[in-house]
């Protein structure tokens, strides 16, 4: 009988390694009740543009004070092992006189393209970043 588990070192183990991480990372962080009182929710728009592969389609999240004050996403290329942080980008914009945030990331991390591995995935997010706060 086969283990079912990945061994360390392979691509399999690696994503499920990033995946485990990342979970424990938002479990760690606090609440936006905790970390932005006055924000009464955030909103975060994802668009991703890439010339070579068909365009994951478009993610919206929106933030409201239970959820967990964490901003950063997986490359929705399966195969990447990359990620698009938007926490200094979120924090900033969860300032006195501040609302919205726009601009666009690159992700860097590495995808099979072509058949060939490691290759950079450079798949870009144009994000907008939209604070509402409590009255």
């Amino acid at each position: 009988m086969r283990n079912a588990r990945a061994k360390p070192g392979t691509s399999k183990s690696a994503h499920r390694e990033r995946r485990e991480k990342s979970l424990r990372d938002r479990a760690a962080s606090d609440t936006m009740r905790t970390a932005y009182p006055a924000v009464e929710h955030l909103r975060l728009t994802l668009t991703f543009v890439d010339v070579a592969d068909p365009v994951p389609a478009p993610q919206s999240f929106v933030l409201h004070p239970p959820a967990r004050a964490y901003f950063e996403f997986p490359c929705p290329y399966s195969d990447c092992d990359g990620k698009f942080d938007l926490t200094t980008i979120a924090r900033d914009t969860i300032k006195p006189g501040k609302k919205h945030a726009e601009g666009t990331l690159v992700c860097s991390g590495e995808r099979t393209r072509g058949r060939i591995p490691k290759q950079p995935c450079e798949l870009r997010v144009n994000y907008s970043v939209d604070a509402k706060y409590q009255d």
